[in-house]
């Protein structure tokens, strides 16, 4: 009698791992399609709050932060656009990252603020192109060479910008 009893739990096992393995990996699976949906929706949600802070923001250093934080959400959606090859969805938002940038440099360019006295907006636009052609360029590495055509039109955006912002700083 223990001899099959051990049969009937070894057959059991044998055939049941295998579901056991399957369902935990799909549970799996769908926790992390899950939380991916709630990072896109949050980031989201932080982008369309800082367009409705730059409605009422009248300070340009705070606007240019605004269109920073702006910039950078719209290059993570960028990446993610990327990794999954949707070149139309990638262009939008690098779009959306070239308008951002050229904006918070205008302000600051127009706001007639000492670059020297008041340097808060003109540093965070430095800082922040600098780090985000890092990202642009390792984007950049991971697409044929069709895909990165508009990318690299948009590195050369950023660069122009932040060597301006650059000069202001430094003149």
């Amino acid at each position: 009698m223990k001899p099959r009893l051990h049969f009937i739990l070894q057959t059991f096992c044998r055939l049941s791992f295998p579901l056991l393995l399957v369902s935990i990996a799909s549970g799996t699976l769908g926790v992390a399609r899950l939380l991916a949906e709630e990072k896109i929706d949050k980031r989201q949600q932080l982008m369309d709050r800082e367009w409705k802070r730059l409605q009422t923001e009248k300070d340009p250093a705070d606007r240019a932060e605004s269109y920073m934080k702006i910039a950078d959400l719209a290059l993570a959606f960028t990446s993610d656009a990327a990794k999954v090859n949707d070149l139309p969805r990638m262009e939008s938002y690098l779009a959306v990252y070239s308008e951002s940038v050229s904006k918070a440099r205008d302000g600051m360019m127009t706001s007639g603020l000492d670059p020297y006295k008041k340097s808060k907006g003109y540093k965070l636009i430095e800082t922040g192109v600098r780090k985000q052609l890092r990202i642009m360029q390792d984007i950049a590495r991971t697409l044929n060479l069709q895909a990165r055509k508009p990318i690299e039109g948009v590195i050369g955006v950023a660069s122009k910008v932040r060597d301006e912002v650059l000069h202001a700083l430094f003149r």
